[in-house]
Parts: structure tokens; sequence; C-alpha cells
């Protein structure tokens, strides 16, 4: 942590400063070295190397979070307890004499392959193996991670206890972004509660935002958009304003939230030419309503929670799209986590955003503020190119 003067620890990064820079303080966490400076942060890794630095008034947040996996310790608690009870039966009561009694009656043809003790013996092994496997999924998440959102850029996460330095070290940014004005000056735009609250007469222009947040952004850009229930059909049209009418783009449209005609109607209000955008409706037939169309551009999925046969779907539509640059748009996140569970919809969109990545597409996942999907969101953001919230 800090302690080493100023002079001597500037002397010790100068090759990572710029002119006229000097370190306030440094910290040290995990294989990162944290320093402060008067305008930036700046991180340090020694393996593998790197550095990553960023202004003050570039910063969005700073938060550190623990996320523990009880499902995994109860799982390990379970299997473990298993194969411990197999091993003491088979010890104190020779569980291999009525094993192999059933293996002659019901599995002749095996009762002279694999002998009992082999059986036992395996499903102890495996039993434990698959507990240790639990438990080492679940010790690491006894650590947290220290998460700062940058502007324009993905977030940097880095794993750590909540100590002492860490909570020194955010003290520190947070009072650094107060020095430099960034509270104050913070646009509309921005996630920052304050604005909200003091200023509630101040009606948010979705489309004029998103204008902004694109701009610039390359065909293949990822982007993870939180947004509040009240700008969620905004969001959809302004989205596929800018990634169809501006850009040029076709993709496929994967529809957790509205019934696609609903979509449509208001892609046709906002002058929207849905031609080259392939629809994946997800709620229609769920919510009972019987499919009419002939439209080629939709497929129906039986409800939300076949996530298999929507990614069936993806790649035939995909192959459809006529536009050079296309996209994948997923709305939402926290509609899909109604239906599924939390780590089947983990799975799924992890699956989705890879094969953005993978297959050069643009990309966007929605997500409407819940706070039951907030966790998962937030795994998905180190993914992204980019967050927004609105």
């Amino acid at each position: 942590m800090e302690g080493e003067s100023t002079g001597k620890v500037s002397e010790d990064y100068s090759e990572y400063l710029m002119d006229g820079e000097s370190v306030k303080n440094s910290y040290k966490i995990g294989l990162y070295t944290a320093l402060t400076t008067g305008e930036r942060l700046v991180f340090l890794k020694k393996i593998p190397k790197a550095i990553i630095g960023v202004e003050y008034d570039k910063i969005t947040s700073v938060e550190h979070r623990t996320r523990i996996l009880y499902n995994e310790a109860v799982s390990a608690i379970i299997f473990l307890a298993l194969s411990y009870y197999v091993y003491s039966y088979d010890k104190t009561r020779d569980l291999a004499t009525p094993l192999k009694a059933m293996m002659e009656n019901y599995l002749p043809e095996l009762s002279g392959i694999l002998s009992p003790q082999i059986i036992i013996q395996g499903s102890v092994l495996l039993c434990a193996a698959v507990g240790l496997k639990h438990l080492f999924s679940f010790l690491p998440s006894l650590v947290g991670f220290l998460r700062i959102g940058r502007l324009n850029h993905a977030p940097i996460v880095i794993r750590s206890w909540q100590t002492p330095v860490i909570r020194q070290l955010i003290r520190e940014i947070e009072s650094s972004k107060i020095k430099s004005g960034r509270e104050a000056k913070a646009p509309a735009y921005m996630p920052a509660p304050t604005v909200a609250a003091t200023a509630p007469e101040k009606k948010l222009d979705v489309s004029e935002t998103l204008k902004r947040e694109f701009e610039g952004m390359a065909a293949n850009s990822i982007a993870v958009i939180n947004i509040e229930s009240h700008h969620h059909m905004d969001t959809v049209s302004g989205l596929l304003d800018i990634l169809v009418n501006k850009k040029r783009m076709g993709g496929v449209y994967i529809s957790v939230t509205r019934p696609y005609d609903y979509i449509l109607e208001a892609l046709d209000k906002a002058k929207v030419k849905s031609n080259d955008i392939y629809f994946i409706d997800c709620i229609s037939q769920m919510a009972g309503k019987v499919p009419t169309t002939t439209d080629k551009n939709i497929v129906f999925v039986e409800n939300p929670s076949s996530l298999e046969e929507v990614s069936m779907y993806l790649d035939r539509l995909l192959a459809r799209v006529g536009s050079h640059n296309k996209f994948m748009l997923l709305d939402s996140v926290s509609s899909l986590m109604i239906y599924n569970t939390e780590k089947s919809v983990k799975e799924f969109t992890h699956f989705i955003m890879n094969k953005m990545r993978l297959e050069s597409l643009g990309g966007v996942v929605l997500s409407i503020e819940k706070k039951e999907a907030e966790e998962l969101v937030q795994t998905l953001v180190p993914m992204a190119d980019k967050e927004i919230r609105l």
C-alpha cells in the first residue's frame, strides 16, 4: 500500500508516467500495482505484463463486490458426504457382497467383468472428484472483485478481497473524481443517479443519447444496455434506427419481451425498414397467440425457456440476412430470467456474446433494470465493448 515517499515511488515508476506527472500513492492488489496521480489512475500488472491508465473524469463508477456461489458449496457438501458415506459403509458393513448378488441377478454379463469392489471404489472416487470440482468452484467466489467503470470502454475488473487497501483506494478514487469536477459536470446521459434524483423533470432523449453512444463504434462492436422499463420501446426503435437506417445493417432480433407484431408496429412508426431484420419470437405462442403470418422473416419459439431451439434458429436466420454487416439483438436478459434459471441464462448469453465476437457481428444485449438480473449482467459487461445505462 502507500507508505513510500512520493519522490521515491515516482522514481520507481517513472517509465509509466507522463511528463510532469508524479505518483501520490501506490497500492498492491494481487498481481497488480495501482498508482494514483493527480490526473489519472494507473494499473500495472506483472504477469503477464500490462499497463492500464484511466483519467479520473473518465471513471463512471468504482465498487467492490463479492458474489458467493452458495449452490457450489451445497453441491460440494453433498458429493463429498456421499463419497464418505459409501466409503465408510463399505468398510463397516461389506457393501461388495449385496452388490455382487445384485449384479448376478440383474447384470450377469457384467458380473464376470467388473468386480463389486472396483465399482465401489470407482463410485467413491467419482463422488469425491465431483465434490472437489464444486468445492474449487466455490472457494474463488469468496474473493470479490474490484470493478472500475470507464466511459466508452469495458470496465477494469480485478479479483481481490475487500481489504483496507481496497477501501483506501476506493476512497481516494472517489475523492479524485470529485476534485476533477466529474460529478458536477456529468452529462445527462451518463449513469449518474444524482442527475435523475435532482432533475426528474428533465426527460431523457433516448434517441439522441443512443446516437452519441454509438457514434464512432465499429459495425462489429458489442454493447450491453441497461434500461428502465419505460424506456424500452424508445430504446428498441432508436437502436434499430441506428443499426438499420444509419449503419445499413441487417440482423436477427431475439424477442423475449414483446410479441413481434408489437415491435413491427413500433418500427413502422419510427420509419425503420424491417425487410432485412429476422425475428425469433419467444413470447407469442406462450401467451396463447396462434401465429397466422406467413412472413419468412419471423419464426416462433414455443416459450422463452426453449433456449436450444433459439440457438438452432440463429444460424439459419443469420444466413438469410442480406446485408454485409450483420447484428444480433437480445431483448432481454431480465425477461429470460423470468422463465429460466440463472445458470441457463448465463450459459445462453455467454454463448450469444461469444458467437457475436467469433463471427464479427454487431451485438446488443438489453437488460431492463431489475435487481435479480444485475449480477448476471455484470458478468457480461467485460465481454462487451461498451456498457450503456438509460
